[in-house]
């Protein structure tokens, strides 16, 4: 498996409206000691990376068949599809571009 190793600057236009918040699901000692060596590993690995954001789904962890944690990110109250602004250009018909030869 390859990873980029190239910085990736993105930003959404969300117009006037606030971040979205959501509530972080409380874990247990066990789950909150195993999400901390979970993200270590994955930090180590290069594969996340520590950032500051408005916008933070809560992450839970769910059990494999094997006994480990699946870190699971989850998005069912993410409205960031509600809140940006549509600034797509779309691409001119057929029938312009026919039209101009």
């Amino acid at each position: 498996m390859s990873v980029a190793k190239r910085e990736v600057v993105h930003a959404i236009n969300t117009g006037a409206h606030s971040s979205p918040s959501s509530r972080f699901y409380p874990l247990s000692s066990p789950k909150e000691k195993a999400m901390y060596e979970l993200l270590q590993d994955l930090l180590k690995a290069g594969l996340i990376s520590k950032t500051k954001s408005e916008y933070a789904p809560p992450a839970v962890l769910t059990p494999k068949p094997d006994g480990s944690w699946r870190l699971v990110i989850d998005l069912s109250q993410n409205h960031m599809n509600l809140l940006k602004v549509s600034n797509e250009i779309k691409p001119r018909s057929f029938m312009e571009v026919i039209g101009e030869m």
